[in-house]
Protein backbone atom coordinates (compact mmCIF):
# COMPACT_ATOMS: atom_id res chain seq x y z
CA UNK A 1 0.00 0.00 0.00
CA UNK A 2 1.15 3.61 -1.08
CA UNK A 3 1.42 5.80 1.96
CA UNK A 4 3.16 9.28 2.57
CA UNK A 5 4.19 11.18 5.60
CA UNK A 6 2.36 14.42 5.39
CA UNK A 7 4.24 17.54 5.40
CA UNK A 8 1.63 19.93 6.07
CA UNK A 9 -1.40 20.55 8.88
CA UNK A 10 -3.29 19.10 9.72
CA UNK A 11 -1.80 16.00 11.16
CA UNK A 12 1.91 16.53 10.46
CA UNK A 13 4.01 14.31 10.57
CA UNK A 14 1.12 11.18 10.36
CA UNK A 15 1.03 8.97 7.71
CA UNK A 16 -1.94 8.92 5.09
CA UNK A 17 -2.95 7.91 1.36
CA UNK A 18 -1.94 10.69 -1.00
CA UNK A 19 -3.91 13.37 -1.77
CA UNK A 20 -5.20 16.65 -2.42
CA UNK A 21 -8.25 19.18 -3.93
CA UNK A 22 -9.78 19.18 -6.98
CA UNK A 23 -8.75 21.87 -9.06
CA UNK A 24 -11.02 23.57 -11.80
CA UNK A 25 -12.39 21.95 -14.57
CA UNK A 26 -10.15 18.15 -12.99
CA UNK A 27 -12.26 15.14 -12.92
CA UNK A 28 -12.12 13.12 -9.10
CA UNK A 29 -10.33 10.97 -10.51
CA UNK A 30 -7.34 13.37 -12.29
CA UNK A 31 -7.09 14.78 -9.60
CA UNK A 32 -6.15 11.77 -7.77
CA UNK A 33 -4.23 10.74 -10.25
CA UNK A 34 -2.24 13.87 -10.01
CA UNK A 35 -2.08 13.71 -6.47
CA UNK A 36 -0.38 10.69 -6.55
CA UNK A 37 2.26 11.91 -9.39
CA UNK A 38 2.86 15.15 -7.46
CA UNK A 39 3.38 13.81 -3.86
CA UNK A 40 4.72 10.21 -4.29
CA UNK A 41 6.01 10.18 -8.00
CA UNK A 42 3.96 7.38 -9.13
CA UNK A 43 2.04 8.04 -12.54
CA UNK A 44 -1.26 6.53 -12.86
CA UNK A 45 -3.79 6.36 -15.67
CA UNK A 46 -7.01 7.81 -13.81
CA UNK A 47 -8.99 5.45 -15.39
CA UNK A 48 -6.91 2.62 -13.62
CA UNK A 49 -8.84 4.15 -10.36
CA UNK A 50 -11.53 2.59 -8.98
CA UNK A 51 -13.78 4.33 -6.37
CA UNK A 52 -13.29 2.88 -2.63
CA UNK A 53 -14.75 5.32 -0.47
CA UNK A 54 -16.54 8.73 0.55
CA UNK A 55 -16.74 10.39 3.48
CA UNK A 56 -17.27 14.07 5.55
CA UNK A 57 -15.26 15.31 8.53
CA UNK A 58 -17.80 17.87 9.35
CA UNK A 59 -15.21 19.35 12.19
CA UNK A 60 -12.76 20.43 9.18
CA UNK A 61 -15.49 21.31 7.02
CA UNK A 62 -14.27 18.65 4.08
CA UNK A 63 -15.49 15.80 2.02
CA UNK A 64 -13.03 13.01 0.74
CA UNK A 65 -13.39 10.24 -2.22
CA UNK A 66 -10.75 7.71 -2.02
CA UNK A 67 -9.83 5.82 -4.83
CA UNK A 68 -8.13 2.48 -5.22
CA UNK A 69 -4.96 1.77 -7.81
CA UNK A 70 -3.65 -1.29 -8.84
CA UNK A 71 -0.66 -0.74 -10.70
CA UNK A 72 1.09 -3.42 -13.35
CA UNK A 73 4.50 -2.81 -11.80
CA UNK A 74 6.46 -1.46 -8.62
CA UNK A 75 7.28 2.09 -9.79
CA UNK A 76 9.95 4.01 -7.67
CA UNK A 77 8.93 6.57 -5.03
CA UNK A 78 9.81 10.46 -4.76
CA UNK A 79 8.20 12.56 -2.19
CA UNK A 80 7.81 15.79 -2.70
CA UNK A 81 8.13 18.24 0.41
CA UNK A 82 6.46 20.18 1.76
CA UNK A 83 3.58 18.49 0.92
CA UNK A 84 5.24 14.94 1.52
CA UNK A 85 7.89 14.64 3.66
CA UNK A 86 7.96 10.53 2.66
CA UNK A 87 6.42 8.00 0.55
CA UNK A 88 6.88 4.39 0.97
CA UNK A 89 5.31 1.25 -0.19
CA UNK A 90 3.92 -0.78 3.05
CA UNK A 91 2.86 -4.86 3.25
CA UNK A 92 0.14 -5.41 5.76
CA UNK A 93 3.60 -6.32 8.23
CA UNK A 94 4.92 -3.17 8.21
CA UNK A 95 1.76 -1.03 7.82
CA UNK A 96 1.98 2.05 10.61
CA UNK A 97 -1.29 1.75 12.42
CA UNK A 98 0.03 3.97 15.53
CA UNK A 99 0.80 6.77 13.36
CA UNK A 100 -1.88 7.10 10.94
CA UNK A 101 -3.72 10.37 9.98
CA UNK A 102 -6.87 10.86 11.79
CA UNK A 103 -9.24 9.81 8.94
CA UNK A 104 -7.73 6.35 7.77
CA UNK A 105 -7.06 5.52 11.51
CA UNK A 106 -10.75 4.16 11.69
CA UNK A 107 -10.04 1.42 8.91
CA UNK A 108 -9.13 -1.72 9.68
CA UNK A 109 -5.99 -1.67 7.40
CA UNK A 110 -5.87 -5.79 7.55
CA UNK A 111 -9.31 -6.04 5.63
CA UNK A 112 -8.04 -3.49 3.08
CA UNK A 113 -5.04 -5.78 2.21
CA UNK A 114 -7.49 -8.57 2.46
CA UNK A 115 -9.50 -7.54 -0.25
CA UNK A 116 -6.39 -6.04 -2.46
CA UNK A 117 -5.30 -9.80 -2.52
CA UNK A 118 -9.23 -11.40 -3.63
CA UNK A 119 -9.76 -8.46 -6.12
CA UNK A 120 -13.46 -8.43 -3.97
CA UNK A 121 -13.60 -4.66 -2.67
CA UNK A 122 -16.09 -2.96 -0.49
CA UNK A 123 -17.22 0.82 -0.95
CA UNK A 124 -16.77 3.02 2.39
CA UNK A 125 -19.38 5.78 3.20
CA UNK A 126 -18.01 7.55 6.63
CA UNK A 127 -19.49 10.71 8.17
CA UNK A 128 -17.73 11.61 11.71
CA UNK A 129 -17.03 8.62 13.61
CA UNK A 130 -19.38 6.31 11.95
CA UNK A 131 -18.40 4.06 8.81
CA UNK A 132 -20.34 2.36 6.77
CA UNK A 133 -19.63 -1.03 4.69
CA UNK A 134 -21.23 -1.52 0.97
CA UNK A 135 -20.45 -5.09 -1.08
CA UNK A 136 -17.96 -6.78 -1.80
CA UNK A 137 -17.39 -5.48 -5.55
CA UNK A 138 -15.29 -7.47 -7.87
CA UNK A 139 -13.13 -5.20 -10.02
CA UNK A 140 -13.92 -5.32 -13.46
CA UNK A 141 -11.45 -5.14 -16.18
Amino acid sequence: MLLIKRGLPPYVGTWAPPGGYVEANESLQAAAAREVAEEAGVLIDPTQLLPHAIGSEPTINQVYYGFLGVLDRMQVLKSSAPEALDARWFTVDEYPENDMWYPAARFDYKQLFQQMRSGHFHFYQWTGPEVRLFGPFSAVE
